[in-house]
């Protein structure tokens, strides 16, 4: 039998002894061929970037669900600690799924959470500011700075708040660490 490469045509001998014709677009590798085992380094670099952009990713989701915990919150003109659960277990089923299917997880989906929390007591804080002062929130957010906003996020938490946002992160972690043992 006779393999060409470039047209991807192989010879064999047919039924009657003449040469029958066959495509074959991957031809099998010979038996005795074994892969080559990557070097070290390489699969400690592409580790170290998937643990990254998992990283990222996570990050990415938390500002998300920071950003749609705000919506409910404009909407209803109220804090709403308690959407810190129901976001909690979203981002950990997510993050389990999707970002990181490893026992990352629910750490990355314990700090995504928070990080929402984060997020959405920042965004309330330049909402108020926007409101006191007659400004549009971005005209807000840019004047008062990230600093600003922090400090008057922090000031505005109490304790219940915080105790909502913990058991969020810890309901993200505890979903994460069930979807990876499925």
């Amino acid at each position: 039998m006779q393999i060409g490469l470039a047209a991807g045509v192989i010879k064999s001998p047919g039924r009657d002894g003449g040469q029958a014709l066959s495509f074959a677009f991957c031809p099998d590798p010979p038996l005795d061929a074994s892969p080559t085992p990557a070097p070290r380094a390489m699969t400690r670099a592409r580790h170290a970037f998937a643990t990254v952009f998992a990283a990222i990713s996570a990050a990415m989701l938390g500002l998300a669900a920071g950003a749609l915990w705000m919506l409910p919150m404009a909407y209803l003109q109220a804090r709403l600690p308690w959407l810190a659960l129901p976001l909690g277990a979203l981002l950990g089923w997510t993050i389990a799924r999707w970002v990181m299917p490893r026992r990352g997880a629910a750490l990355l989906a314990a700090l995504a959470t928070l990080l929402a929390a984060a997020y959405v007591s920042t965004l309330v804080a330049a909402a108020q500011l926007a409101g006191n002062m007659d400004m549009g929130l971005v005209d807000a957010i840019r004047t008062a700075g990230i600093g600003m906003l922090w400090s008057l996020a922090r000031l505005s938490l109490d304790a219940t708040e915080l105790l909502w946002f913990a058991t969020g992160a810890t309901v993200a972690a505890w979903t994460a660490r069930r979807c990876i043992r499925r």
